[in-house]
């Protein structure tokens, strides 16, 4: 069985100074998918929920659910569209699907500091455990950006847009690869796209 730590060398990779109210829109300005009235959004591992208030901002017609692993990370409160789950989302909403599902910093920090196999296995069983997720033709975000708002557009390290088709198979839509480091999660992930083809 393949553990994906929580941490690498040390380093949490929850980072606070990267939870940021507007980093959505720096990370996705003019790239963000456009969903339909009634929509249901998935914030992965949210944090303090800052980002998730932020995309109930952004889709103000739809649902938004931050979902948070470890206790006492969550500050902001639920309000208007925006609800939060203290839990495992690939446990506690295996029963649930999303239009969107957004992974700021935290998919991308576990394993960009492993080696390339190692990120293969991890990212495969990670992007099997959001196909379930991801309802058909729904999207999935994954962003790695580190610094504070003053330095949050030079320290966007890498995106995407990955697009569940209409076969239940993942089609990578936009990728954006701005350091070096990142290409190997990028060599990555496209191999769990493969592995996951129907």
């Amino acid at each position: 069985m393949l553990t994906i730590p929580s941490q690498v060398e040390g380093v949490d990779y929850h980072l606070d100074d990267v939870t940021l109210k507007y980093r959505v829109t720096y990370c996705f300005r003019g790239v963000l998918p456009r969903l339909e009235e009634g929509s249901e959004i998935l914030d992965l591992g949210c944090n303090r929920g800052i980002t998730t208030k932020h995309l109930g901002r952004l889709y103000p017609h739809c649902r938004v659910i931050g979902v948070e692993i470890l206790p006492g990370y969550l500050t902001e409160e639920a309000e208007g569209n925006v609800d939060f789950i203290v839990g495992d989302a690939f446990t506690d909403l295996e029963r649930r699907t999303f239009d969107m599902v957004i992974a700021m910093n935290n998919i991308y920090f576990m394993l960009i500091h492993h080696p390339l196999e190692v990120q293969k296995k991890a990212l495969t069983k990670i992007m099997r455990d959001l196909k379930r997720l991801t309802r058909p033709r729904g999207y999935l975000l994954i962003a790695g950006q580190q610094g504070n708002a003053e330095f949050i557009e030079r320290g966007l390290m890498y995106r995407c847009i990955v697009q569940m088709d209409g076969n239940n198979s993942w089609t990578l839509r936009r990728e954006d690869v701005l350091i070096e480091k990142a290409f190997e999660f990028s060599d990555a992930l496209k191999t769990a796209i493969d592995a996951l083809k129907n």
